[in-house]
């Protein structure tokens, strides 16, 4: 249990060829209820379809989501 209020709750999804369902996770994990602050770190590989493009759009319309490229 967390019980420090600078705590934060850290969630790592890794997409690769999601397209069809990756706003759905994203979607699903911001709108969970915590406690606490918690952080969704979106991990994209190359991907030949939108995913891409996907999560940088979602990233960028959010505090909650930020998004790594590999």
């Amino acid at each position: 249990m967390i019980n420090n209020n600078n705590d934060r709750l850290v969630v790592l999804l890794a997409a690769y060829n999601g397209e069809k369902f990756i706003a759905h996770q994203i979607d699903t994990i911001i709108n969970q209820k915590f406690d606490q602050a918690f952080e969704l770190i979106i991990g994209v590989d190359p991907s030949t379809d939108g995913t891409e493009e996907i999560v940088a759009a979602i990233s960028d319309v959010t505090d909650s989501a930020s998004c790594v490229f590999f």
